[in-house]
């Protein structure tokens, strides 16, 4: 019986938490649908055990497009500042649109950033505004998030040159001196962009562009 396989599998990887949370952050980002299901069914029989660790999982869980019904579960008890970077990697809108009330935080993190050196904020603030940074970065990657990235006045090209979705933003940059041209040889949308700048393609990385073989 295949639930019952999942079962025994379950309580077995269970075991791995306290000594290698590597291998579940990765079930945890990366897990399918019947991993997630799993998991779900199984959170508070486990919790008086590994309740410990939960906190550190579901920063993991909110980058799986697959935990919707987890990180809404648990948003309440369980979400902070930490698992903001990872919830704007999220590629399920349903999950995405929680990101919605930090969006002017993140705005204003990165606006703290063309302004100020880290090294010159104030304490309290370096690690908040490090994790707004990453989050920001997370976001500008996202082809699902166009409609929170269009809500920033202070948008990051260098990670912005990746993202497929992102093509009419990219284009009123002046290219290739406001773009990551690394990052732009990547992008399957911007072939146009990259013809027209030939001599700073990075052909290394043009290789993972599935629309780059002509070029």
């Amino acid at each position: 019986n295949f639930g019952i396989i999942g079962e025994i599998t379950i309580e077995k990887m269970f075991d791995y938490i306290p000594n290698d949370m590597s291998i579940w952050n990765v079930i945890c980002e990366e897990g399918n649908k019947y991993t997630i299901h799993i998991l779900e069914n199984n959170i508070e029989k486990y919790r008086h055990k590994y309740g410990l660790y939960y906190k550190d999982l579901y920063i993991s869980l909110c980058a799986n497009p697959n935990a919707g019904n987890i990180i809404r579960k648990y948003y309440d008890e369980m979400f902070c500042e930490r698992c903001l970077g990872n919830l704007c990697r999220n590629t399920n809108p349903e999950i995405l649109c929680l990101i919605e009330p930090f969006i002017k935080k993140i705005n204003e993190a990165m606006a703290c950033a063309t302004v100020n050196n880290l090294m010159t904020l104030v304490q309290p603030n370096i690690m908040q505004n490090l994790r707004l940074q990453f989050a920001n970065s997370s976001l500008m990657r996202n082809p699902l998030a166009m409609p929170y990235i269009k809500q920033l006045t202070h948008i990051e090209s260098d990670q912005l040159s990746m993202n497929p979705a992102a093509i009419d933003i990219i284009e009123r940059y002046k290219i290739p001196d406001d773009v990551n041209m690394d990052r732009l040889s990547t992008n399957e949308n911007a072939i146009h962009l990259l013809e027209n700048n030939i001599y700073e393609i990075n052909f290394k990385f043009l290789a993972k562009n599935e629309n780059g073989i002509d070029l």
